[in-house]
Formats: C-alpha cells, structure tokens, sequence
C-alpha cells in the first residue's frame, strides 16, 4: 500500500513543479533561459569597458568603436519593427521595408508593446555623429564599411528570423531594452565618470546645446526622456507585456525564450569580434619616434627583447 502512496506524492510534486513552470512569466522565463549568457556577457563588458576610458585613453574613439559593433543591432531591430507596424516614422529609418504579412493578434501586439521613447535609433545616430565628427551620411558610410562578419551575421539574422515568426520581436525589445535600464545605467555612471573634456564637451554648456536627457551630447544612447530617468517608461513596457503576453501560445512563447538565448550569444560573439579588430588595429598603428629609432640603429632581436621588458 505505501508504494502506490510514495508514487502518488510523486505525481503530485511532478504536477506543483510543471504548474510553477507554467505560471512564471516570459520575463521570468527569458530570465532564466539566458541567465548563465547574461552573466558572461556583463563579464566581457565590465572587463573591456574600462579600456575606452581614462587612464587607458586619452580620447572616446576607442568607445566609438564599440558603438559602431552594437548600433546596427538596434538599427536593424528597430526598422524591422516600424516596417511591421508601416510606422511612418520609418522614413527616417533605413530605407526599406519588410515584406511580411503579419496575423491581426500579432500586430496587436506588438502595436501595444511599441513606445516610441525607447527607440534608440536617432540616439546612436546622433551620438556617432558627434564622437566620429561625421554627418548622418558620413556614419551611414562607415558602418558599411566596416567588415565586421559577426555583426553582418547577426543583423541578418534579425531579418530573417523576424520575417519568419514576427512574435521573435519581443525577446530583441526585452533584452535590448531592459539592458538600458540595469547594466546601461551603471555604464552611463562610468562613462559620464571621464569628464567633460575627455567628451570633448564644455562643462559650461547650457540646456540648450544639452540635457538631462542627454539631448546635444554625445552620450544620448543612455540616456531617456522625462524626469524619471526613464524608471516610468520601463515599468510601462513590462506593464504592457504582462498583459500582452496573455495573447501569445505556448509555442510562442518558446520561440522568444530560444530568440533571446540568441541575442545573448551573438552579442558576445560580436565582443569577441570587437576583441579581434582592436587587436588587429593595435599592431597596424604607426611606429613612434622612439620606436623608429630603436628599429633601425638596433638588430631585431635586441628590439624585440627591450619591448618584451617594457611591457
């Protein structure tokens, strides 16, 4: 008799567990789907962010750069999302739209989730302008130059998985906003930390040229609208996807918790790629005069050898 009784309890723990699985939330679930990705990638960019600020360099470029890795991501993201909704703000994005037919729930949803003061696509336009003293177009160049074949990768992976399940917008708005908030808040401490000269900005500006947003500055990305600090705007996205999320299925919402385990890989796979073009730029810099003396009046090996003490 006890067996039947031991297999039971059994059953009835298996059906508590298999409830609380499915009563947590996709927030919840994306949480925890991507938890160990999420804590290396923060490792990678604790690690690295501190090489494009002072005393490691004298000017933002090297900042610049990694803009230039993960702007395209949100650019990408973005434009996909006001071609799905034909926002008409699209005109001011990349020229091109999606040609997808988007169910009417959907639609719905992503209509409810769409908060035009998270978009980030004219914050990091703008912001590169300024740091690479570019014009609109002058930016736009030089990302395409930019032989980044990870990054290329990753923005074509947007468009090709977005144009197969438009739902897979959701995981890119959670995890690529959410970022902003948490992580981006402590980047924005560290990198305002520099001061205003090292971004080339005067200290005595008034508002008009910049913000508290972060408006006419060069680190806007960061920064959000009103005088919450954008604390109102991310609790009205995690307000509209708690409800939003009801109008999902249950297949999903496996694709979005699959999508954002992606998103974490990739971005990790695009530090790595910023890792390797430093590195590469690093040893194609021009040779100082110490250095071109050293060269020429000194055989190879003893060059080699005094640099190795250096270091």
């Amino acid at each position: 008799m006890r067996r039947p009784a031991r297999h039971s309890q059994g059953q009835e723990q298996h059906s508590i567990e298999h409830s609380i699985e499915h009563t947590r939330s996709l927030p919840e679930e994306i949480n925890a789907a991507t938890k160990q990705t999420h804590t290396r990638l923060n490792r990678l960019i604790l690690a690295r962010l501190p090489l494009a600020l002072p005393p490691h360099t004298n000017d933002p470029s090297t900042y610049a750069i990694g803009l230039l890795q993960f702007a395209p991501v949100y650019f990408v993201f973005e434009s996909v999302w006001l071609a799905l909704l034909k926002d008409p703000t699209l005109r001011h994005q990349r020229k091109w739209a999606l040609r997808v037919e988007v169910e009417e729930r959907t639609r719905m949803i992503l209509e409810r989730l769409y908060i035009p003061e998270l978009l980030r696509t004219e914050r990091l336009r703008q912001d590169l302008k300024m740091l690479l003293r570019l014009s609109h177009d002058g930016v736009e160049e030089r990302m395409n130059r930019q032989d980044w074949p990870r990054l290329h990768a990753f923005t074509a992976h947007i468009e090709s998985s977005v144009s197969t399940k438009p739902h897979l917008l959701i995981a890119y708005a959670w995890v690529l906003y959410m970022a902003l908030f948490s992580g981006g808040r402590w980047m924005r401490a560290k990198i305002l930390g520099a001061g205003a000269n090292f971004w080339d900005e005067s200290p005595h500006s008034g508002s008009d040229e910049k913000d508290k947003c972060g408006r006419g500055s060069s680190l806007s990305f960061l920064h959000f609208d009103g005088l919450q600090d954008g604390e109102d705007i991310k609790q009205d996205f995690k307000s509209r996807l708690s409800k939003a999320e009801a109008l999902l299925t249950a297949e999903e919402r496996q694709d979005i918790v699959r999508e954002a385990q992606d998103i974490f890989r990739h971005c990790v796979l695009l530090v790595e790629e910023l890792d390797d073009m430093m590195a590469i730029q690093k040893t194609t810099e021009p040779m100082s005069l110490p250095q071109l003396l050293l060269k020429h009046l000194l055989p190879m090996g003893m060059v080699d050898l005094l640099q190795g003490i250096s270091r």
